[in-house]
């Protein structure tokens, strides 16, 4: 996709499964496995969502995914599928390895650097022979003394050979690689994790790597166990986000399988995706199309929402023209209840973060519409006025109940 004067491209490495539980940190699993519902062993599928910007003078990729020096035993563990890797990936676009200028890593835990390096005649080194790699000089220290809790995510075959062929490049802080691409350092997954700001002509795009790695992680508290630093990531990520909705950001999700592209809204407080549909639909795994048009806000109906506001309000105005029998007090009281529930519902499928949660809500609504319509029936109308109104109300009732059934069947 274009960004000002610079190309956009999601270069992919595949797909791998990862705990669910890791993924979202303290976050229940009976929130979670609603988002991404988990495999039998307790795995959510992730993509290896890596970037290609090309500008007018350089080609820069970011991040490099697995790679290929999993063992076997490592790919059942991880249940990898790798149909498309990044070599694949940039020969779609007719770009060979030696066509890279800079590589630039988010960090070096082996799903984001495994492809640095490939093995040739027993030794393993650079896979963009002409590239520097840009890493951060806190995260090479830390990657090359682990700890205990950080040794299984480092492997030095993705970084050393780097530093051996002279190619490796380390940096202190925010850092600009080329005119409009610049590091940022996003510290909280790990001291010196960074992501990429990209600008040109006045647009903005913003690589997140693992300060976000899927869209369901955009809530603050969703935060990985992976996460070393998760209160200062919970800061990094507050600010960043206001700068993404007051600047407009672009921005790119590494490991979501559904959504790459996404910009941002904020509505009272509240964080609201707008996926970049186009763009998701060409980047996405063809064996992975689960991606629904209803999932995010955007496939909201303006008319039906304000179609659902009017039908609770004249509902209101309804019950004030009967009379207040023992029974219509009881009766409107439940029709009230259900008339507002059906917008409420409908407003809430709009904001879900998941297919599931969409229907979910979509469902509620035509059973609300239903119960209106049965309320309706119920009550005495006591005036000729009143009764027009009523039948008018039970129509509403009806069309709402197929409209909504007929989202529920589309949505299977």
């Amino acid at each position: 996709m274009k960004l000002g004067e610079f190309e956009l491209h999601s270069i992919s490495d595949g797909d791998f499964w990862l705990d669910g539980g890791s993924m979202y940190g303290v976050v229940p699993k009976v929130l979670w496995n609603k988002l991404t519902p988990a495999d039998g062993e307790n795995r959510i599928k992730l993509s290896l969502n890596c970037l290609l910007i090309k500008t007018p003078e350089k080609m820069v990729l970011v991040d490099t995914g697995l790679g290929d020096k999993f063992s076997k035993r490592l790919k059942a563990i991880y249940k990898t599928e790798r149909s498309r890797n990044v070599h694949t990936s940039l020969a779609a676009l007719r770009i060979d390895p030696s066509d890279i200028d800079f590589v630039i890593n988010t960090h070096l835990h082996f799903d984001h650097c495994g492809g640095n390096t490939i093995k040739e005649n027993g030794k393993y080194v650079p896979a963009f022979p002409n590239a520097k790699y840009i890493i951060q000089k806190d995260e090479w220290s830390n990657a090359n003394q682990p700890n205990e809790k950080t040794t299984s995510s480092y492997r030095p075959d993705d970084f050393l050979p780097l530093e051996e062929a002279g190619q490796l490049q380390l940096i202190e802080g925010d850092y600009d690689v080329i005119p409009g691409i610049k590091t940022v350092v996003t510290r909280g997954h790990t001291l010196g994790h960074q992501s990429v700001l990209i600008t040109s002509e006045g647009n903005h795009a913003f690589y997140l790597g693992d300060l976000i790695p899927m869209t369901y992680h955009l809530k603050i508290p969703y935060v990985t166990g992976f996460d070393l630093y998760p209160v200062e990531l919970l800061d990094t990520k507050k600010g960043i986000l206001n700068r993404a909705v007051l600047e407009k950001w672009l921005l790119i999700f590494e490991h979501d399988p559904d959504i790459v592209f996404a910009h941002i809204t904020k509505d009272a407080g509240v964080i609201k995706l707008v996926p970049v549909e186009d763009e998701n639909a060409k980047t996405q795994n063809p064996k992975n199309k689960q991606i629904s048009k209803n999932r995010y806000s955007k496939s909201k109906s303006p008319d039906l929402e304000k179609r659902t506001i009017q039908f609770a309000k004249d509902v209101i105005e309804f019950v004030k023209m009967i009379p207040k029998t023992v029974g219509n007090v009881e009766n409107t009281r439940q029709l009230v209840k259900s008339s507002g529930s059906v917008g409420a519902n409908y407003v809430e499928a709009n904001e879900a973060l998941s297919r599931k949660d969409f229907v979910m809500r979509i469902k509620i609504c035509r059973k609300e519409s239903k119960e209106s319509g049965y309320w309706l029936k119920l009550i005495e109308s006591g005036s000729q006025q009143a009764e027009s109104k009523r039948q008018s109300l039970i129509d509403e009732a009806t069309q709402l109940l197929k409209i909504f059934s007929s989202i529920v069947g589309k949505s299977k």
